[in-house]
């Protein structure tokens, strides 16, 4: 009796083993995720992102045209 009492305490106590790993992974996991949206969002604070005026639309799209014609010719 007491064997299967040990048996089964030692099976019980692995599973709440392995159930407190796999919050831990998991808790990993939340936390990279969290520092990686952290990254994201600094890199974007930083990061000085100016809109295209049309001038500038347009003269990059003369550049492009002229590459064409002088890589078709």
């Amino acid at each position: 009796m007491r064997s299967t009492r040990r048996a089964e305490s030692a099976s019980h106590e692995q599973q709440h083993v392995g159930a407190r790993r796999h919050v831990l992974v998991a808790s990993h996991r939340i936390e990279a995720l969290a520092d990686g949206v952290f990254a994201v969002a600094m890199t974007l604070l930083v990061i000085e992102l100016k809109l295209a005026d049309a001038h500038s639309l347009q003269s990059a799209e003369a550049v492009q045209n002229r590459r064409a014609c002088a890589s078709a010719a």
